[in-house]
């Protein structure tokens, strides 16, 4: 088992997840942390091969799967300054979408994509690779935009679903995906 200090977190929060408290916790936990909430099998799925994540955030899902024996290099285009962050885990590089394309031996991780802005779809048109892996909502959740969403499906074949731990609204799954 892994040292997953945001998975703790969250199940302890499992009582007090609802209103506005529950609000409270989540917006806490994601600034510090991720806005996913990782388990081992997600961490473990990710470390079978190298990736490449764009929009790191606090790195902290890069820094479980380095500990799980994963190699990842990761990127976001504010390292350490993006105001939705407030906590350092991993060293990450400053780039933004277009680093994907020096990364096509790797796999692109796309771990909640800001909603309805373009950065996932630039990321997955710069990318020259076969795999993606991708943690977020669906086509009309709340992360990503519909073009990410409509490119994936027409570029990629879905090939595993891995559910992991949910904030009580959220839908969020690790999925992996195949170029056609």
């Amino acid at each position: 088992m892994l040292n997953n200090p945001l998975l703790t977190a969250f199940q302890n929060a499992r009582g007090d997840s609802n209103g506005y408290a529950g609000w409270c916790i989540r917006k806490d936990l994601c600034k510090r942390y991720a806005w996913a909430v990782p388990d081992d099998a997600a961490i473990r799925a990710l470390a079978r091969k190298p990736l490449v994540e764009i929009g790191a955030g606090t790195g902290y899902w890069a820094h479980l799967v380095a500990g799980a024996g994963g190699d990842v290099v990761a990127y976001d285009i504010k390292p350490y300054t993006n105001h939705w962050c407030g906590g350092t885990y991993y060293p990450i590089h400053e780039g933004g979408p277009e680093m994907a394309q020096r990364h096509k031996d790797r796999t692109l991780f796309l771990c909640w994509p800001p909603y309805d802005e373009p950065m996932a779809t630039d990321a997955l048109l710069a990318y020259e690779g076969s795999t993606v892996a991708y943690v977020g909502e669906g086509w009309m959740g709340c992360t990503g935009n519909l073009e990410f969403y409509d490119l994936l499906t027409e570029l990629y074949k879905d090939t595993e679903k891995i559910r992991i731990p949910r904030w009580d609204g959220m839908h969020d799954t690790l999925t992996f995906w195949i170029r056609k």
